[in-house]
């Protein structure tokens, strides 16, 4: 929250319903919600296993969008512009949900001829989980820890250097789905 909601440097203010919100929006919906459902469809619709990445992966919007994210990210960190580094993350996690929503998964799942096309989709997705666990490990080293060991990816063996090229996730990881990464939080006021 503080790294995202206030500038390096710069005076700024705090509420707690405004670090609840920050919780519930982008941690629970947007991140928290992102690895449970690909976690979920991967494990049920897959072996419990990462497809092989195809040229049809590479193809898709995912790769790209995660080289431009990660170049703002380091250009972000060199200029300590943390809360920016964070919305170019958010940003990405944001790409990834859509390309959930666009190419529903769950009704490929159902077409034995589309099985190709299944593993493609979910393999981006897992692969962008990835590269999102990487990105997000200096601010929040454990949840990025958590993701990878739900990938089967043991931890210190990611960096950016292991994210600049689409495909690092390697084919037959064993998946895992744990608990929900950020339960959401209900704000009560108190009287006065």
């Amino acid at each position: 929250f503080l790294l995202r909601d206030m500038v390096f440097g710069l005076d700024s203010n705090f509420s707690e319903e405004a670090f609840v919100q920050r919780i519930n929006a982008d941690l629970a919906n947007d991140l928290g919600n992102l690895v449970s459902r690909t976690l979920t469809m991967a494990t049920r619709f897959l072996p419990g296993q990462a497809p092989a990445v195809t040229e049809e992966a590479e193809a898709a919007p995912l790769p790209d969008t995660a080289r431009r994210v990660l170049a703002e990210v380091e250009t972000d960190f060199a200029e300590l512009g943390l809360h920016k580094a964070l919305m170019a993350i958010w940003e990405f996690i944001n790409v990834a949900n859509k390309y959930i929503v666009e190419n529903e998964p769950w009704t490929l799942a159902k077409d034995p001829e589309r099985r190709g096309r299944l593993e493609a989709v979910l393999y981006n997705v897992l692969e962008a989980l990835r590269v999102i666990a990487v990105l997000i490990a200096p601010f929040m080293p454990s949840t990025a820890e958590k993701i990878l060991s739900q990938l089967g990816i043991e931890g210190g063996t990611q960096d950016f250097d292991s994210i600049r090229s689409w495909g690092g996730l390697p084919a037959g990881s064993r998946l895992t789905r744990g608990e929900a990464l950020f339960p959401r939080v209900e704000f009560r006021k108190e009287a006065v």
